[in-house]
């Protein structure tokens, strides 16, 4: 139990933005604990924490989740730890998304090649 809890707090405080391949990879190297991606994945999870590259579905199953056990708890405490984490579900984006074309169609394009027009 204590290794897994070492191992949570590390991917929180050091390696927040990596995926959970990369950081089962890194632990391997640093710890020298072998363990897979699921796990590292369901016990993130357990603690309201995605991978950053969590499709549309799941990050939206995840808030549903939260807001489920926001509005069924009592504790003041409790609902501001949710609430929390419902705000990092919403900031973490794994595709930022651009600004929209102005008219339909539009397209930018960038000539890089080495000739001159």
């Amino acid at each position: 139990m204590d290794l897994k809890n070492k191992i949570i707090s590390l991917y929180i405080d050091e390696y927040k933005d990596t995926n959970f391949t990369h950081f089962c990879e890194i632990v391997k190297e640093d710890l020298s604990v072998r363990i897979s991606d699921t796990t590292l994945n369901k016990w993130l999870r357990d603690e309201y924490i995605l991978s950053p590259k969590a499709r549309r579905n799941t990050r939206n199953n995840m808030k549903k989740l939260l807001k489920s056990k926001h509005d069924s708890t009592k504790s003041i405490k409790l609902k501001n730890e949710f609430k929390e984490a419902i705000a990092t579900i919403d900031d973490s984006s794994a595709h930022p998304k651009g600004p929209r074309c102005k008219y339909f169609g539009e397209m930018i394009q960038m000539n890089t090649s080495s000739f001159r027009l």
